[in-house]
């Protein structure tokens, strides 16, 4: 194959194109990645990406699978479905897995459309693999089906996102009726509408069919075998890169093997050039009704030492809008959506109430290209601050735009704090659940701090730190009823805290210097004319760290200004739960209307 796997930027061997389609009413949104200097297929291929969690983890392995793709002259298309990503609508409302298979249809017929294509290829990632297989069954069109590290069976499915909201959930129950799942959720009605399906019972499947089964435990080798005995040429093995379909976004490396045997397939099938078509303009700003109020969304391409990615939301009639613009920063490698969606739920709340909202891409994460010759997905980039400055200034370039709000949650908080200190002008800057105040290069990064698995442990640190007081908890360590480790680790952790900073507050009493003065570091912000709030889960683990860092001086600070704390009890790093998103959006509002109307 001549696409490098690399993570490093190569020179491009296609064209991607971000845009909007389907129903004006209810816009989706994808990419097309069209063959450069390569003869163009006459076969597509229609990638179908799984749902919540999953589909913030494997983003990156998706886009990098539709540029090898297109490199090898197979336009493709990736895109979001109904009611998740860009998309129109969420994951609450009526006629997901309707809607979803309709967003399918909808992509399939775009690039048909735009790219001369006569046949598809569609392959399908963990819950995007079940429903790809339910839409070949309907297309004529569909020669070829791709299934990557497949789910079988929706009823096994369901009882995996069970287990692990039993498992995450800290409050007595969940909102009523939903499952949630890593910060998703699902209606009853949509755990039913997955339970009812299976790749298994699936007709009309496509003769040639690839499955690249997850390694460590393999699901769909009997399925294989179930197509075969059909006549249907099956091609099964197992794949290594399961693990990073499905964990924190934050690895540097790539599915290689996925996309290189995903590649090699589709070269495999019978093709032709692609019919020209007459070029036209894709649409790059969409209308979106939010309870019953229209706003819009724009591609933004921002000037910078590679374009930056990002999209603004901003309400629908230029006499609404407000003279306050927010700028969302990613949270580690996660693409500009943020966590659980967090942020376009919030941007387009805040656009509804007159902001101008953008989200914005860090180049080398999320859709957001690398700067020539670096590697992707580099959380605290050395580039970062200079990307938030041109995000920043293109904003202040909008008509009427005279306050900018920079809110970032774990890098992207780490990325504000930083830009604050060294001069950027901006009004305030909202830092949710920073994890750092000082990143050194190569400093180890736990990739897991962003992981649902993270979160949970979080909760159950902090449920034996809060613990530690109680006499029944000592009863029990010496009865031999609790996990005598966890809770010396707990304990010895706290203690080391404790005393460190404990030093700190007394180099300070007599004048000695402290290391990465975390108070004096916002003075130092608010000197520079900006309004710094910090907003903290309770179970993160980044507060003990700040309070440790910032000491009494900087508790002085938070009840007297000019720093603010406000913390939202149980919440984890990721805000996982709905009921703290819920939480934290209010706060959030509550804090841009300050800022709004302070002079």
């Amino acid at each position: 194959m001549n696409h490098d796997l690399s993570s490093k930027t190569t020179a491009r061997t296609e064209a991607s194109e971000p845009f909007y389609f389907g129903n004006a009413a209810r816009p989706l949104f994808g990419w097309i990645h069209r063959p450069i200097d390569v003869p163009s297929s006459n076969i597509g291929l229609v990638i179908c990406k799984p749902f919540g969690f999953d589909a913030i983890c494997s983003h990156r392995g998706v886009r990098h699978l539709a540029i090898a793709a297109a490199a090898r002259g197979f336009p493709s298309i990736r895109f979001d479905y109904d009611g998740t990503g860009d998309s129109a609508g969420s994951d609450s409302d009526a006629n997901r897995v309707a809607d979803w298979l309709k967003s399918i249809h909808l992509a399939a017929d775009e690039l048909k459309a735009r790219c001369g294509v006569e046949q598809l290829c569609l392959v399908g990632f963990r819950l995007g693999a079940l429903l790809a297989t339910q839409v070949v069954t309907q297309r004529s069109d569909a020669i070829g089906l791709g299934l990557v590290s497949p789910v079988v069976r929706g009823r096994s499915y369901i009882r995996e996102l069970k287990a692990f909201q039993i498992a995450s959930i800290t409050s007595e129950e969940s909102e009523s009726g939903l499952l949630e799942s890593a910060g998703y959720v699902m209606t009853q009605e949509t755990v039913a509408s997955i339970e009812s399906l299976s790749i298994e019972t699936s007709e009309r499947i496509p003769k040639r069919v690839l499955i690249l089964d997850r390694d460590d435990l393999p699901a769909a080798n009997k399925a294989a075998e179930s197509l075969r005995s059909s006549g249907i040429d099956v091609r099964y093995t197992t794949t290594p890169d399961h693990s990073l379909l499905v964990r924190s976004p934050t690895p540097v490396e790539l599915p290689a093997h996925v996309i290189e045997n995903c590649v090699q397939w589709l070269t495999e099938f019978p093709h032709s050039k692609a019919v020209e078509v007459q070029s036209f303009t894709a649409s790059s700003t969409a209308i979106f009704r939010v309870t019953d109020t229209d706003i819009t969304e724009a591609v933004t391409t921002i000037a910078a030492q590679t374009p930056l990615f990002a999209i603004t939301a901003t309400p629908l009639a230029q006499a609404d809008r407000t003279h306050t613009a927010v700028l969302l920063l990613n949270a580690g490698a996660v693409n500009h959506i943020g966590p659980s969606r967090l942020y376009v739920d919030l941007s387009r709340q805040w656009a509804i109430q007159g902001f101008t909202c953008m989200r914005l891409d860090i180049a080398g994460i999320g859709d957001s290209i690398a700067p020539n010759g670096e590697s992707e997905n580099v959380i605290y980039a050395a580039h970062a601050c200079a990307n938030v400055a041109s995000a920043v200034d293109a904003l202040k370039k909008l008509s009427g735009i005279q306050k900018v709000v920079i809110v970032g949650l774990c890098s992207g908080a780490y990325h504000a704090f930083l830009s604050a200190k060294q001069g950027l002008s901006v009004d305030s800057i909202i830092m949710l659940n920073p994890l750092t105040f000082n990143w050194q290069d190569g400093t180890p990064l736990d990739e897991g701090e962003l992981s649902p698995k993270a979160a949970v442990a979080a909760v159950e640190a902090q449920r034996y730190k809060s613990s530690i007081l109680r006499l029944s908890t000592w009863k029990k360590l010496f009865t031999g009823k609790a996990d005598v480790l966890s809770f010396a680790k707990v304990l010895l952790t706290q203690l080391g805290s404790k005393t460190a900073a404990l030093r700190r507050e007394l180099r300070r009493a007599v004048g000695g210097k402290v290391d990465n003065d975390l108070a004096a570091d916002f003075l130092t912000i608010a000197r520079n004319g900006v309004q710094a709030t910090l907003v903290f889960g309770s179970t993160d683990l980044g507060l003990p760290r700040m309070q440790a860092m910032g000491g009494w001086a900087l508790e002085r600070q938070f009840k007297k200004g000019p720093a603010r704390l406000k913390i939202i009890p149980e919440a984890d790093h990721i805000f996982m739960q709905l009921k703290h998103r819920k939480q934290l959006a209010a706060l959030l509002t509550q804090l841009l209307a300050q800022i709004q109307t302070k002079q």
